[in-house]
């Protein structure tokens, strides 16, 4: 492992443990940390490791960075213990995570930022301080097949023109919303499993948009899905049920169109909509 000072490589000038700026060589079974900054950075379009089977914990910034482009394929690694994101991604990066676990953090599990991409497939993400996953500023990844729980914040919080594709995810167990989507986040997510949330399944509000199609939304403590301050969702052939309030609460200026989704069975009754917001929800041959 190099240690390289690097003013945006361990932020702040801080020193990191691996700096990668180019190459595609392969790091297997290291027990990587640091006691400065980010213990792996990887930063520029040349850079393209691999990084498997490696613990990779207790940085005093980010577990691994990726940033101006870098790329790289992350694999079973163990990242823990980070005092900023597990992973993060900012100006571009865009590396692909398969099977790691990313696991009590002192912030996000993995956070998506400033125009990156990235593919996060078959994940376990959980026990964060933070939200599991945060999509913001343009992030735009791929999260597919992930199991993102028992979170201290939201499963995955997409806000200020985050986007992404968010498909076949459990996401279950957080201490917040299971997706929590706000200001400008438009997310698309499907055929995921959000349930068992302490709060709302999904919470959307403050000008949050998103299209919600073909996932189970069930058994969170709080409305399936929230709707509030002009948020604007659209909720195609959804299975929201066994709420412990209403499948969907839409209120405060809140704006929703809901065509082809299951609301039965949910405690409180199938809908809640606040009289100003009924001008504003379009209903379509949902099943109450």
């Amino acid at each position: 492992a190099r240690a390289a000072p690097g003013g945006e490589g361990g932020t702040d000038g801080k020193y990191v443990g691996v700096d990668v700026r180019a190459g595609c060589f392969t790091l297997d079974r290291c027990d990587i940390e640091s006691h400065s900054g980010a213990c792996i950075a990887i930063h520029t379009v040349a850079a393209n490791p691999t990084v498997q089977n490696c613990c990779i914990h207790d940085g005093k910034q980010a577990g691994v960075y990726v940033f101006d482009n870098g790329r790289g394929l992350l694999v079973g690694n163990d990242i823990h213990r980070n005092e900023y994101a597990g992973v993060l991604l900012k100006r571009g990066g865009n590396p692909t995570l398969l099977r790691n676990t990313i696991r009590e953090g002192k912030e996000t599990g993995v956070f998506v930022c400033h125009e990156s991409w990235g593919t996060l497939e078959g994940n376990v993400i959980s026990g964060n301080e933070g939200s599991g996953v945060v999509i913001k500023g343009g992030g735009c990844p791929t999260v597919a097949k992930n199991d993102i729980h028992s979170n201290q914040q939201a499963g995955i919080f997409c806000c200020d023109r985050g986007k992404g594709t968010i498909t076949s995810n459990t996401i279950h167990n957080n201490c917040k919303a299971g997706v929590l989507i706000k200001t400008a986040g438009n997310p698309t997510l499907v055929a995921n499993r959000i349930y068992q949330g302490r709060e709302t399944g999904v919470y959307v509000f403050d000008g949050g948009e998103g299209l919600l199609e073909d996932n189970d939304i069930c058994d969170n403590q709080n409305a399936g899905v929230l709707v509030t301050t002009e948020g604007r969702p659209r909720l195609i052939r959804n299975r929201i049920q066994r709420n412990k309030y209403e499948g969907v609460w839409v209120c405060k200026r809140g704006q929703c169109h809901l065509e082809g989704n299951d609301l039965r069975h949910n405690h409180k009754g199938p809908m809640d909509v606040s009289p100003d917001c009924l001008p504003n929800v379009v209903l379509l041959d949902n099943v109450m």
